[in-house]
C-alpha cells in the first residue's frame, strides 16, 4: 500500500497546480515505467480523464521540479524536489 504522503495526485497535480513538486511537502523518488504510461489509454481507456493522459506524462519532461535520474527503455526514475 501507497502511504498517502508519497501516492501520485491525479494528472501529476498538473490540473491544480504547475509543478509536480508543489504537491509535495518534501522531495521524493518516483518511479515510472511504460506500463504506467500506457494503463490509462489501454486498459481502463474510461478512467484517462480521471486519472492520467498523455499530456500529463508530456508535461513531466518540462517540468521543472522534476530531476531525471535514470531512463532505460521506457522506465524512468525522477527525483522530485518539493517547491
Amino acid at each position: 500500500i501507497i502511504p498517502p504522503s508519497v501516492e501520485l495526485p491525479f494528472h501529476f497535480g498538473y490540473n491544480t497546480n504547475t509543478s509536480l513538486g508543489q504537491y509535495y511537502e518534501e522531495g521524493i523518488y518516483i518511479l515510472l515505467d511504460q506500463e504506467d504510461r500506457t494503463l490509462y489509454q489501454n486498459v481502463f481507456p474510461e478512467m484517462a480523464s480521471i486519472r492520467f493522459q498523455p499530456q500529463d506524462f508530456s508535461a513531466l519532461e518540462t517540468d521543472s521540479s522534476l530531476n531525471k535520474l535514470y531512463m532505460n527503455g521506457g522506465f524512468d526514475v525522477y527525483d522530485v524536489c518539493e517547491c
